[in-house]
């Protein structure tokens, strides 16, 4: 694999020089990309046994067998590792993915999950390592595959919750390797994006970072973390490129001082989007006092390039510190490792989807392999947001330990790597113009890259999609015309509809005048018949004639009811008494 990067100038005497003048050509070998396997029955069972997280099964189409609804719910992805010699197994951490509508990019809650393999990377399902803590010195039982313990804020019916892009970053502890585990997740209040470490190797502490004296924004990710080989005890952490923002935090209380910053340089992109946890160089090399490197795959997002509306690719940098400064001294143009990058759909050619997607995760292990210091570099990374594979890098210690820059006319020596380790170049001024250029060129040649892609690898697929596009344009502008039409006449519908209601309403207003004017009428005729009642009453009260009247009328009803009860009473009386008499004859 043909690798060109670009190396930082550190001389004050050279000329301003072009990218071509920076530039280093090299050779990498690459093997081809080895997919880790991953049972997710087993882990979807061992997911689904844990209390809170045991509600997701209620989400899953209940008509699919246990295999069918793994393969329409269950995902997984961003598998980053370690070697573990102490074990010899790679220890490897990945998101499991939940979603009940089956879409990867729509989870429901995302799981982190941490599995072992062999040194041929062999998953070890069922397999335990009795762990001694890094801090303590005590035994601990793991098994795994293992999820991480880590707190959820799962609720059912809501989407985007659990820890996300776990890394892993191996620390040297009081009494052994120490695996820190880095993650984003919401917060308990689910207003913000955290990061936070977990150590499976020390009970399971967990740790969110906040920086100090600082206003972060809601959402955090792609911090990249690294040691200093002197001081352990404290995480740094990379928060941005542009600014160049270098952190120092506490693995106690996950307090963040900002160490070291470049301001914002508005002419330099900011396309570098986070990189892989930064390794030192495989053996011991003499440099400078106070000084240490770094390597790490940093990745750019490109955006309208080649044949994807974004790619992603990794980038090859070497990172620096010395004192207390902080600089990249090298990048490198995209590498794709001579894949056929899997499309974002999942299927089809590299050009057939709308993203073009090949994330690096980890540095799982760097050794020098012989005594002629050929060395092998082994990476995980995803494709597509789909996938965990590895791949074995030979040669890139050499690549760097050969690699020179410009020789100006006026140098003593080429800007070659020996000197890289062996001075202390950092100045203020010179060391961010170098940084701007080095990018700058790099992602130029990204961008380069990705068009070149496009054109090689997706040309009469782009040409296919090209006309598909322009047919779903056309699509949707008939479409469009018709809604539009459709549109029009519905409205000139409810305006008719809204005639007819407005005319109802007015007539039945005028029915309602006209039976609140009779009922007026009726109201003015009845207050009038009352007022003559009242008037006859009034006279009637007044003539002792009419009342005399009425007073013997009423003595005259009261003397016939009377009269009447009394006749009634007398022929009860005289049927009894019939009735007793034949009573008699009939006892007799």
């Amino acid at each position: 694999m043909e690798v060109d990067s670009y190396v930082t100038n550190i001389y004050d005497n050279a000329p301003v020089l072009g990218c071509t003048d920076l530039s280093y050509h090299g050779l990498l070998k690459v093997t081809p990309k080895h997919d880790l396997a991953c049972d997710l029955e087993f882990i979807r069972a061992q997911i689904l046994d844990i209390d809170v997280y045991s509600t997701i099964k209620d989400l899953e189409d209940k008509a699919l067998t246990v295999k069918q609804k793994v393969e329409k719910h269950w995902f997984t992805f961003y598998g980053s590792s370690v070697f573990l010699p102490e074990h010899d197994v790679h220890y490897l951490v990945r998101r499991v993915i939940f979603s009940a509508e089956g879409k990867a990019n729509s989870p429901v809650t995302s799981i982190i999950v941490a599995q072992i393999y062999d040194k041929n990377w062999n998953e070890l399902n069922g397999h335990f390592l009795d762990i001694l803590n890094p801090n303590t010195g005590k035994v601990q039982h793991n098994t795994f595959p293992q999820v991480l313990p880590i707190a959820t804020n799962f609720v059912k019916g809501k989407k985007f919750r659990g820890a996300e892009d776990p890394r892993v970053v191996l620390r040297k502890g009081r009494f052994g390797p120490d695996p820190l585990v880095m993650f984003n997740s919401l917060t308990q209040d689910n207003k913000r994006r955290r990061i936070f470490t977990i150590s499976p190797f020390d009970q399971f502490k967990t740790v969110m970072y906040d920086i100090k004296d600082y206003e972060m924004p809601k959402y955090e990710k792609n911090w990249v973390p690294f040691f200093l080989k002197d001081n352990q005890e404290a995480v740094h952490f990379v928060y941005s490129f542009n600014p160049l923002r270098v952190l120092k935090c506490s693995l106690d209380d996950g307090s963040c001082d900002i160490v070291f910053e470049i301001p914002k340089v508005d002419s330099m992109s900011s396309e570098l989007r986070g990189a892989t946890p930064m390794i030192n160089l495989p053996q011991e090399i003499p440099m400078a006092k106070d000084k240490e490197i770094w390597v790490s795959f940093p990745r750019t997002r490109i955006a309208n390039c080649g044949c994807s509306v974004t790619t992603y690719r990794p980038m090859l940098m070497l990172f620096v510190r010395e004192g207390s400064n902080f600089f990249v001294e090298l990048l490198s143009t995209s590498l794709d490792f001579g894949l056929e990058v899997l499309p974002y759909s999942g299927n089809g050619l590299p050009c057939s989807a709308d993203h073009s997607v090949l994330i690096p995760n980890s540095i799982d292990n760097w050794e020098v392999v012989d005594s002629n210091g050929d060395d092998i570099l082994t990476l995980s990374f995803s494709e597509a947001d789909r996938s965990t594979s590895v791949i074995h890098i030979r040669g890139l210690y050499n690549y760097l330990s050969e690699l020179d820059g410009y020789q100006g006319p006026e140098a003593e020596d080429e800007h070659n790597f020996q000197r890289i380790l062996s001075d202390l170049h950092f100045d203020n001024k010179t060391t961010v113009n170098n940084f701007i250029k080095v990018q700058s060129c790099a992602l130029d040649a990204a961008k380069g890259y990705c068009k070149e892609y496009g054109l090689t690898r997706g040309e009469a697929e782009r040409k296919r999609r090209v006309a598909e596009e322009r047919k779903k344009k056309e699509k949707e502008k008939e479409e469009k015309k018709k809604k539009k039409e459709k549109e029009e006449e519905e409205k000139k519908r409810i305006e008719e509809e809204k005639k007819k209601i407005e005319e109802k309403e007015r007539k039945e207003k005028e029915k309602e005048e006209a039976e609140r004017k009779k009922l007026q009428e009726m109201k003015k005729k009845l207050e009038e018949i009352t007022e003559k009642l009242e008037k006859v009453q009034k006279n009637k009260e007044i003539d002792p004639k009419e009342k005399q009247r009425e007073e013997e009328e009423r003595k005259e009803r009261v003397r016939k009811i009377a009269e009447k009860q009394r006749k009634e009473a007398e022929k009860k009386e005289a049927e009894k008494k019939a009735n007793d008499k034949k009573d008699l004859k009939i006892r007799q």
